[in-house]
């Protein structure tokens, strides 16, 4: 009877050795994540920067070509950009709005509201 105490005691050791083994490997992978994340959103802020940079100078390069060739004078052209940026903004908020529906998360919501429901409604025993 003694030895088998033993076993559980060191069993009992092992799987304490073991839980913790495991909850340092998942907060060293949760630092190494959440470094990774800051690391993606700075390089995602540094390219918006670049890709807004390189849209303005597009426009610009708009501008002067429209009024080099005296097509337009240089009022109409910058209006011209202008309208332009409205027009892709327009065209963006659809898009926006679209994916703004999946932050609710109403599947999970449903889901809950149905077992909600179940729990509240009695049951029927025949």
């Amino acid at each position: 009877m003694n030895g088998v105490w033993l076993e559980a005691k060191r069993l009992q050791q092992e799987l304490g050795g073991l839980a913790y083994d495991h909850l340092t490997l998942a907060a060293l992978e949760t630092r190494q994540a959440g470094e990774a994340l800051v690391r993606i959103i700075c390089l995602t802020i540094v390219s918006a920067a670049l890709l807004f940079s390189a849209w303005l100078g597009l426009l610009a390069a708009m501008v002067v070509v429209l009024v080099q060739q005296f097509l337009l004078d240089p009022a109409m052209a910058i209006l011209l950009a202008v309208l332009l940026n409205g027009l892709a903004v327009l065209l963006l908020i659809p898009v926006i709005r679209k994916q703004s529906r999946k932050l609710v998360m109403s599947a999970t919501i449903n889901s809950l509201q149905a077992d909600a429901e179940a729990i509240s409604k009695p049951q029927e025993h025949p």
